[in-house]
């Protein structure tokens, strides 16, 4: 997203966060560019899907500037966004199923407008946009997976032979033996 591209909060937003360098709250941020928590959180939203902006524990941060500890919170929350997701989506299949048919009688009823049609159609294109993510997060999975289960089998292969392993280097040292 370009600089010509944002609103004016938005710009705001992205100045207060480039000069700090670091993360502040919502609050303190709607203070300081004087515009409401609702404002802020309707303008946010495009810097979010710019891929710019993070947020963290301690509130929004430029993502040139996250720490890489403020970077493992916001994976370890989104994972937990997507498992939570994933279970409503599980327990709504049914329901879900049914969508096709459903839009069908509102199309047969006339109350299926093109601004309807068009928002399903964006929802549709933002959804096959991200499908290469959990394919990503499956695949990472499975090679942490196999790495732990590895690390697993010569833990206990080693334990057999001599005292406890200490630590991750002291096991890589005995691995080299």
């Amino acid at each position: 997203m370009k600089a010509k591209d944002f609103t004016t909060i938005q710009a705001q937003i992205w100045f207060e966060l480039d000069q700090a360098k670091c993360a502040i709250p919502k609050e303190t941020l709607c203070e300081r560019i004087n515009c409401s928590v609702a404002q802020f959180d309707d303008e946010k939203k495009a810097l979010l899907r710019s891929g710019d902006l993070y947020f963290s524990f301690y509130g929004y941060v430029l993502k040139e500037y996250a720490s890489y500890d403020e970077q493992l919170w916001h994976l370890s929350w989104s994972l937990g966004l997507l498992e939570t997701s994933a279970i409503n989506v599980g327990l709504d299949r049914d329901l879900i199923q049914l969508a096709p048919s459903a839009i069908n009688v509102l199309i047969n009823q006339g109350k299926m407008d093109k601004d309807n049609a068009h928002k399903l159609s964006e929802l549709r294109a933002k959804i096959m946009a991200m499908k290469e993510i959990p394919q990503l997060l499956l695949k990472i999975y499975n090679e942490v997976e196999e790495l732990l289960s590895k690390k697993m089998e010569k833990t206990k292969e080693l334990e057999g032979k001599k005292e406890p392993i200490k630590d991750f280097k002291d096991l890589k040292k005995r691995l080299k033996k």
